[in-house]
C-alpha cells in the first residue's frame, strides 16, 4: 500500500511577554506557543489546515476564559476566499463568529485537554479557498474577569516571508473524504487507513452542536460507509474525523 505523506510548514518565532496566567502548547507536545509568537504554515487548496492548542491555568486560582479570532487577511483568488474558523470550550463556529460564546473554566494548574467532551482545546481552522495564498489570522485568549490577564498569537499561512521551515509530518487529508456535497438523503464516507485503527466522525451544525456522531473500526486500505442525513435541515455543517490524536475536518452542506 502506498502511503502519502505531506510535509507542512510550522514554525514560530517568539518575542518576550510576561505571562503569569496561561500556558499554551501545540497539543500532546511541549512546543509552546509564547505571547506575541507567530505560527508559520502552508495549506492545501480547497482543504482544510488544522492547527490545536492546549490551554492550561498556571495560576493558583480558577480561571475562566474565552477566545476570540482576528481576521487581518484571507487569501482571495479565483472568486473564492479562505474561511477561517474555530473550535473552543465544547462547541464549533462558523466564521461569522469571532468570540467565543462559552468560555471554559480551568482550575489551578488544569489543561483543556484534561477535560471531558470534544472541542475543548482550541482548533485553529482554515478553509483555504481554490488556490493557495496568504492569509493572516490573530487569536486571543481573554480572561473572562479580567481583560489584561490575556494572551495573543498570529498564524501566517503561506507566508513568502516565513523563516526557514521545521518540517512537520502531517497525515494526507485527502485520507478523509465524503461525497456527495451538498448531500440530501445519504452521505458516501472515504476513509484511507494506514493501519487497524477505530475513528469518530461527528457532525457539527452551524452553532457547533453534535448532530450525527458515528464510530468506525477501520482496516488498513480503503473503507467506505454510509451516513443516513434525511433527518438534518438544510444548511452548513462540518464534518469532524478523529483518528487517535489527529483531527481531519472538512465543511459540509446539507441541500
Amino acid at each position: 500500500m502506498k502511503i502519502i505523506i505531506i510535509n507542512l510548514a510550522l514554525v514560530f518565532s517568539l518575542k518576550v511577554f510576561s505571562q503569569n496566567n496561561i500556558l499554551i502548547n501545540f497539543i500532546n507536545t511541549t512546543n509552546t506557543v509564547a505571547a506575541g509568537s507567530t505560527i508559520y504554515t502552508t495549506t492545501t487548496a480547497e482543504n482544510t489546515r488544522e492547527i490545536i492548542l492546549d490551554i492550561k491555568n498556571i495560576s493558583n486560582s480558577t480561571k475562566s476564559y474565552f477566545v476570540k479570532r482576528y481576521d487581518i487577511i484571507l487569501n482571495a483568488v479565483n472568486s473564492t476566499t479562505a474561511v477561517a474558523r474555530f473550535c473552543f470550550a465544547g462547541n464549533c463556529y462558523l466564521a461569522g463568529t469571532l468570540i467565543s460564546p462559552n468560555s471554559l473554566t480551568l482550575n489551578p494548574g488544569q489543561s483543556a485537554s484534561s477535560i471531558q467532551g470534544d472541542n475543548q482545546v482550541l482548533n485553529c481552522d482554515l478553509d483555504e479557498a481554490a488556490a493557495i495564498g496568504y492569509s493572516y489570522i490573530k487569536y486571543s485568549f481573554i480572561n473572562a474577569i479580567n481583560s489584561s490577564d490575556s494572551l495573543q498569537f498570529s498564524i501566517k499561512y503561506n507566508d513568502p516571508n516565513a523563516p526557514l521551515a521545521i518540517m512537520e509530518t502531517s497525515k494526507n487529508l485527502d485520507a478523509f473524504n465524503f461525497f456527495p456535497n451538498p448531500v440530501s438523503d445519504e452521505l458516501t464516507v472515504k476513509i484511507k487507513a494506514t493501519k487497524n485503527d477505530k475513528s469518530i466522525l461527528n457532525i457539527y451544525n452551524g452553532i457547533g452542536a453534535i448532530t450525527i456522531k458515528k464510530e468506525f473500526y477501520l482496516t488498513e486500505g480503503e473503507n467506505v460507509f454510509q451516513i443516513n442525513t434525511r433527518e438534518l435541515p438544510v444548511g452548513i455543517y462540518f464534518a469532524s474525523l478523529k483518528i487517535n490524536n489527529s483531527t481531519f475536518t472538512k465543511k459540509l452542506i446539507i441541500k
